[in-house]
């Protein structure tokens, strides 16, 4: 897998604090060798999420492994991305939370989405990857 730029959708790290730890660890130690982006608003999504299966101090170590990875940059959400997500709402018939996550993107131009939302599939100028896969080119 070469060196290339992901955003990575809030499922991703929902499924990352799933699987056991030596997997884990082999995720984490591949994930190095690329650039991730993801928005401000996966930061809320992962901790609310893993609050509600795990309990708050699981939701509490999910937030601080979310903040130690190095090579994650979090996409703040400022006016223009909530300008472009109003047009992705209108052009691509998306759910508001995944039109952010797109117009983020955008923004930025990242091409490449990590996610096993299916809703993504509608816009045809990215690629999307599913996790399952994005996790076997990882861990080969």
């Amino acid at each position: 897998m070469s060196e290339q730029s992901y955003y990575l959708d809030s499922n991703f790290f929902v499924y990352l604090f799933t699987q056991e730890e030596d997997i884990l660890k082999k995720i984490i130690n591949n994930l190095g060798k690329h650039h991730f982006y993801t928005s401000c608003l996966t930061y809320d999504e992962v901790v609310w999420v893993i609050r509600k299966l795990f309990g708050k101090e699981i939701s509490i170590k999910s937030s601080g492994f979310l903040l130690s990875i190095s090579n994650l940059n979090f996409i703040n959400v400022d006016k223009e991305i909530l300008h472009k997500t109003d047009e992705v709402i209108s052009y691509f018939d998306l759910k508001p939370r995944d039109s952010l996550h797109y117009a983020s993107m955008e923004n930025n131009n990242i091409k490449n989405i990590v996610t096993d939302d299916k809703d993504f599939n509608k816009i045809k100028i990215i690629e999307v990857i599913s996790i399952e896969s994005f996790v076997k080119q990882l861990t080969n």
